[in-house]
């Protein structure tokens, strides 16, 4: 009876909607009215660029003059305020999770485990409230509420889970993840990580400048829109420096790790904001992520060739203008398989310690914490490696700089002719010759097998076919020597032994002696190497009748190998299996022969 009541009530108002709805069902016309209130009425063609939008979305379409007609005539009677709200939700949303006088966990954000099942189990995970976060946004920041989860004694968390009191990533929790959470209160929405990318690769941001701009961005839009109310311009949480470095350093070197390896799986530190777990997880990484890095970004020709002239030589060059304060002690000491051990210096920052005569203010230092107990003892003498510098070998004086200077020096690198880095390291000290050898031969021992196969044209069955042999006996591609002297073979860019194609004229000089001038001789060693230019050269006072011949000087008379040389002028190939060269056959694969 109630209902028939009812259907006798209905006035005309509700029997125009109810025809309207047979004819266009409501959800679309919803979608009209969201359209027109959206788009200006000096678009000259509005109502059909609303039926297509229409037609995009729900696949029917409708003709403009009648969305037109429908249009007026709702606003014209009203109708539309009935049935279509022109609130902003979000707005409504974010201002009721605010509202003290209301427990709720409501929020335009609720974040989840990277994951909905157990990583063991694999059964679905049951979520936890775990807490109200602040959630940073392009341009504003908003509430937000965590969700984490726990099973098989495995903590699952937005983009990291903890094992055993470790935490740990996967490829899975940090690819096309919407926001990115370590711990604490502060979301970050990756849309904030990429913009400081993107400033950090264009304008060259730090991650102060780039705080301070972000903070004063979102002060000056809640300004905008919020002018009546101050005390919620009052109360906008800021995005605090530290905490976004940490958090971007943090996100940053699993991806980078994961894009240069074949990793799944890679420990973080269990508090991101403890300063002596996040500097041991850097230092743990950072030797491994130099030998990927190198062995990924040297293989650039067989990956992404950029044309015939393509890694067609390398570049070692130092680069000043990204110094930094580094601490004082120069005499921190690192080994070299070939050049001994080096003075690099320490590249921690100094310490901040309390300011006695200041209480709760706090002052630089000139030390790290390792090396504070220096701050009040007389300065050690600044040195240098022993025959590091010489007034004969260069006009350049550095021992001033050394004294002095309280940043580092900037980074070497290492890069192709068509401008791809191959390797670099910070330098704490300036670019003497025996660091930047070292830097050479760390380049040289993480490339890639297949650039050496392509530079020395031969096959190799070593991971590390560059020969590099040792002294004072070294074992390398099977050959025992007995000779003292290095002997290195960078055939660059391009060449084949003997018959041999050359893109330089001179591809490598290296002369082991504490003095020397290229090609000139000034020698002070009795086994140099030289490289004797073509077609014919005169050089120690020897004719050579072969064009380009790399040739082993050894006067006037000279051990090597174990072979007792007659002759000025003996030659050293590397042959590849099975080679002719001066008519001589040989039989055994990748060995180092003299003829003589």
């Amino acid at each position: 009876m109630n209902f028939t009541n009812g259907i006798n009530n209905i006035n005309d108002d509700e029997l125009f909607l109810v025809s309207l709805n047979r004819r266009i069902p409501l959800q679309h016309l919803n979608l009209m009215f969201l359209l027109d209130s959206k788009l200006d009425e000096l678009i000259s063609l509005k109502y059909d660029d609303i039926s297509n939008m229409v037609q995009l979305t729900y696949g029917v379409k409708y003709d403009g003059s009648m969305v037109e007609s429908i249009l007026n005539l709702l606003k014209s009677d009203n109708i539309s305020s009935q049935l279509f709200s022109s609130h902003n939700v979000d707005k409504i949303i974010s201002n009721y999770s605010r509202d003290h006088h209301f427990l709720t966990k409501a929020s335009l954000h609720t974040i989840k485990p990277f994951t909905p099942s157990c990583l063991h189990c694999h059964l679905p995970l049951k979520l936890q409230f775990k807490e109200k976060i602040n959630v940073f946004l392009m341009d504003h920041v908003d509430d937000g509420v965590i969700f984490a989860a726990r099973c098989c004694h495995i903590e699952y968390h937005t983009n990291s889970y903890i094992k055993n009191s470790k935490r740990y990533v996967l490829r899975q929790s940090l690819y096309n993840q919407k926001y990115i959470h370590f711990g604490g209160k502060c979301v970050l929405h990756i849309d904030v990580l990429l913009r400081y990318a993107s400033d950090l690769i264009n304008m060259y941001a730090g991650f102060e400048n780039f705080c301070g701009a972000y903070n004063d961005t979102i002060t000056s839009v809640a300004m905008q829109h919020n002018r009546n109310n101050a005390l919620e311009i009052e109360d906008i949480p800021l995005l605090e420096r530290r905490l976004f470095e940490n958090i971007w350093l943090i996100y940053s070197t699993p991806l980078l790790k994961f894009f240069l390896s074949t990793d799944t799986e890679i420990e973080i530190p269990y508090h991101i904001s403890n300063r002596e777990e996040r500097n041991h997880f850097f230092a743990s990484h950072l030797p491994q992520l130099e030998r990927d890095f190198v062995l990924y970004w040297s293989n650039h020709m067989v990956k992404f060739s950029c044309g015939s002239q393509c890694c067609k030589a390398i570049v070692i060059d130092g680069f000043q203008k990204p110094d930094r304060y580094i601490c004082n002690f120069m005499q921190e000491l690192i080994h070299s398989e070939e050049l001994g051990d080096i003075e690099w210096g320490c590249g921690f920052r100094p310490e901040m310690v309390p300011d006695k005569q200041n209480p709760g203010f706090w002052k630089n230092t000139k030390y790290c914490p390792k090396h504070t107990y220096l701050e009040h003892t007389q300065s050690a003498r600044c040195s240098t490696e022993k025959d590091d510098y010489n007034v004969v070998d260069c006009n350049v004086s550095r021992t001033d700089r050394y004294c002095g200077r309280q940043t580092s020096y900037g980074v070497i690198l290492t890069m192709y002719n068509c401008g791809i880095i191959v390797n670099f390291n910070e330098l704490y000290r300036s670019e003497s010759p025996t660091r930047v050898l070292h830097h050479l031969f760390t380049t040289i021992d993480c490339l890639s097998p297949s650039v050496i196969r392509y530079c020395l044209g031969i096959e190799l069955d070593t991971p590390n076919p560059l020969i590099f042999l040792r002294s004072p006996r070294h074992t390398d591609m099977g050959i025992e020597l007995d000779t003292p002297n290095p002997l290195i073979f960078l055939h660059f860019p391009r060449h084949t032994d003997m018959g041999i194609e050359l893109d330089t004229p001179n591809p490598l000089i290296f002369l082991h002696s504490p003095r020397h001038t290229d090609m000139g001789i000034e020698l002070d060693t009795p086994n140099p190497l030289i490289f004797l230019h073509s077609p014919r050269h005169t050089d120690m006072g020897i004719k050579l009748d072969t064009p380009n011949p790399l040739i082993f000087l050894h006067f006037p008379r000279h051990t090597d190998m174990g072979i007792e040389l007659d002759t000025p002028n003996p030659l050293i190939f590397l042959h590849s299996p099975r080679h002719t060269d001066m008519g001589i056959e040989l039989d055994t694969p990748n060995a180092l022969h003299m003829v003589a």
